[in-house]
């Protein structure tokens, strides 16, 4: 998770929870439910865009946050290649569709390694603390690089 979504979300958080604490007097029960409705949105949001999970196994490529998962077949997985990521590409952090039609799930700058699904012809670029690593496994079982 970047850190600047870590500190604004936690200072929402505690001005929503000091709001309710302090000041549920003078707030109509109206907006004491809209605050706690948006401390639940907000708590939500981190839990499930903290990590990105990624999961190769012989057959697989799992990959998602939290409750939002994604899974392809590593055999239908063509035009494999690391590439860099390019913040203009898809204006941010989590799941992001870019101008192209690719579907970016990026929790961090860096690199990352892109591919088209045969089967879907979903073009996807994951984010990864070790591209080269994610990339390898890909091709050893199965994936066709970009030529």
């Amino acid at each position: 998770m970047q850190p600047i979504f870590t500190v604004v979300n936690l200072g929402v958080i505690g001005f929503l929870l000091y709001s309710i604490l302090v000041y549920n007097e003078q707030y109509s029960r109206g907006s004491l439910i809209f605050l706690a409705a948006a401390l639940c949105v907000l708590s939500f949001t981190m839990i499930n865009f903290a990590v990105l999970n990624i999961r190769v196994t012989e057959t697989a490529l799992d990959f998602g946050f939290g409750l939002f998962k994604r899974s392809f077949f590593i055999k239908n997985l063509v035009e494999v290649e690391i590439q860099k990521y390019e913040f203009r590409r898809f204006g941010g952090y989590g799941i992001r569709k870019s101008l192209t039609g690719e579907t970016g799930f990026v929790a961090r700058g860096g690199s990352g390694v892109y591919f088209r699904d045969t089967n879907s012809g979903k073009k996807v670029y994951l984010s990864s603390d070790k591209p080269e690593e994610l990339y390898t496994k890909l091709i050893e079982n199965g994936a066709m690089e970009k030529r």
